[in-house]
C-alpha cells in the first residue's frame, strides 16, 4: 500500500511540499479552505510562481495528488503535515493562532497512535508540546506522534532546496523521532535532528530572523550606496566577493 500523506494548508510551505513529495511517489492529499486558492489549484493552476511547480501539479492533479476543501475522515493517512499561516495580529507582536488552533481542531478525527503528526509553521516555541497535550484530550489517544520539522526553503528554489537543503527534525518521543527521520530520508540529502521540540521550534525563528536581518542590512547598504551615486548592488557584490 502507497504511503498516504495528508498536507493541511496550501500556502507556499504546503504546496511545495506538496509537489516535492508527489515527484518522490507518495500519495497527497492537500487541504484547502480559502476559496480563490482551492479553485486556482484544482484547475490545476498554482496561485503563485514557483519554477516547476505547475508542471508537477497538471501531472498529478486527481492522481497522486488530490485537492479537498475538508479534511477527509480517513484514519490510513500515515502522515498528517500542517503548513498554515501565523501571521501577526494587526498592530500587535504576536502571531495571530487562529488558523493554526482551527487546523489541529480539523485533524482530531485523523490522528491514530501510529501515524505522524508534522507542524512546519512558524510558532512560538513551546506550541507544540501544548498542541500535544491539546490533542490527546481530545482524541482521547493516550500515545500520540507529533514532530516539528521547520520549513526553511528560499522563494524560487524550493523545489531544489527540499531536496539539497538539511531538514530539522524532532520528535516528542524515539518512536516519533523515528518516523520523522525515516520520511524526511525520502525527500532530502541530509538530515538534522533536534534534541527536542523546543529548540527545532527555536530552529525555525532563528533562521526566520537571521534571514530578515541580512536582508535589512543589505536594503541599508544598498541606501547608503546611493546617498553617494553609487550602484549599491555592485558595491555589495565586490564586497561580498
Amino acid at each position: 500500500m502507497e504511503t498516504r500523506v495528508c498536507i493541511i494548508g496550501l500556502g507556499y510551505v504546503g504546496m511545495t511540499l506538496a509537489m516535492h513529495m508527489v515527484r518522490k511517489g507518495y500519495e497527497v492529499h492537500g487541504i484547502e479552505t480559502n476559496e480563490t486558492t482551492y479553485d486556482k489549484i484544482s484547475k490545476g493552476e498554482t496561485h503563485f510562481h514557483e519554477p516547476g511547480l505547475e508542471e508537477i501539479l497538471k501531472l498529478s492533479l486527481g492522481d497522486k495528488f488530490k485537492i479537498f476543501k475538508g479534511v477527509q475522515i480517513d484514519k490510513s493517512y500515515d502522515f498528517i503535515i500542517l503548513t498554515v499561516g501565523t501571521p501577526l495580529k494587526d498592530k500587535e507582536k504576536s502571531p495571530d493562532l487562529e488558523i493554526f488552533e482551527n487546523a489541529i481542531s480539523s485533524i482530531y478525527p485523523i490522528i491514530t497512535e501510529n501515524n505522524l503528526t508534522i507542524f512546519r509553521s512558524t510558532i512560538p516555541v513551546g506550541l507544540t508540546r501544548k498542541a500535544l497535550e491539546k490533542i490527546k484530550i481530545n482524541t482521547g489517544l493516550t500515545e500520540i506522534n507529533i514532530s516539528f520539522c521547520p520549513e526553511r526553503t528560499a522563494e524560487g528554489k524550493a523545489l531544489e532546496e527540499l531536496q539539497s537543503l538539511p531538514q530539522v527534525i524532532s520528535g516528542n518521543s524515539l518512536k516519533a523521532l523515528e518516523k520523522s527521520r525515516n520520511f524526511f530520508e525520502t525527500l532530502t540529502d541530509e538530515v538534522i535532528i533536534s534534541n527536542s521540540l523546543e529548540e527545532a521550534e527555536l530552529i525555525k525563528l532563528f533562521n526566520n530572523t537571521y534571514r530578515d536581518a541580512i536582508f535589512a542590512l543589505s536594503n541599508t547598504f544598498n541606501q547608503i550606496a546611493q546617498d553617494f551615486n553609487i550602484d549599491g548592488f555592485s558595491s555589495i557584490e565586490k564586497s561580498n566577493y
